[in-house]
């Protein structure tokens, strides 16, 4: 009995089969390619997506996914390469270091945001301070809190030291605990983190220091000293 014939090379048959073995790998990959979601496997849950603020690998390794930063690291070694910033200069004397952004860097256009310009300076200043600016400011509403009180009356005094030691001692505490205060947000956005016992310490120290002497003249020195006028 005859053994049936094999598919001579260039036969319908075995073109078909050659078309087939090429064509399946691209289609996967252009399936791949076309996917929606980003997919990223990390060792942990990321503290926030706000790098300014962040204390962890973890956090640092899920931002920089998201962030384009002044400058990074060439990929598998520790040489620093351009990033948003195109090129850079140093002072002779090492202590100031220029940064020349790139021109026509574009900012992600979104459903609810759509950018009227291209990425600058200001912006770049604004990654960096905004949260500084936003505990200055906290710092000078209770400078005018204070002098309001000051100039209004005694018992107005009497209630902002009351107000504001609570306020002050307990985002202390809280800091102390968790590592993240309330006022500046901190809880909310960094939620709970692992600081050492020496930086939770020394970082809450002033609110608790302030805290703590506000108190003590709000429902002590002061109601002394309104019975003894």
């Amino acid at each position: 009995m005859k053994n049936p014939e094999s598919p001579r090379r260039g036969s319908p048959g075995a073109r078909s089969a050659l078309f087939a073995a090429l064509a399946v790998p691209l289609v996967l990959a252009a399936a791949g390619a076309s996917a929606k979601t980003l997919v990223f496997c990390s060792e942990g849950s990321p503290e926030n997506f706000y790098p300014g603020v962040n204390t962890t690998g973890t956090s640092f390794d899920a931002n920089s996914q998201i962030y384009g930063r002044i400058v990074d690291f060439e990929r598998g070694g520790t040489r620093v390469v351009p990033g948003r910033a195109g090129r850079g200069d140093i002072s002779p004397d090492g202590k100031v270091y220029t940064f020349h952004l790139r021109k026509g860097v574009k900012w992600h256009n979104h459903r609810a945001y759509k950018p009227t310009r291209d990425f600058n300076a200001d912006d770049m200043i604004f990654g960096l301070f905004r949260r500084t600016w936003y505990a200055d400011g906290l710092h000078l509403v209770s400078a005018l809190w204070a002098a309001a009180a000051a100039l209004t009356s005694r018992r107005a005094s009497e209630w902002f030291f009351q107000l504001f030691g609570v306020f002050y001692f307990a985002d202390g505490v809280l800091g102390l605990l968790t590592g993240s205060g309330y006022l500046d947000f901190g809880i909310l956005i960094n939620g709970i983190r692992d600081l050492p016992l020496m930086t939770r310490i020394f970082t809450n120290a002033p609110h608790l220091g302030l805290g703590g002497v506000a108190i003590l003249i709000g429902y002590v020195l002061a109601p002394r000293a309104a019975v003894h006028a």
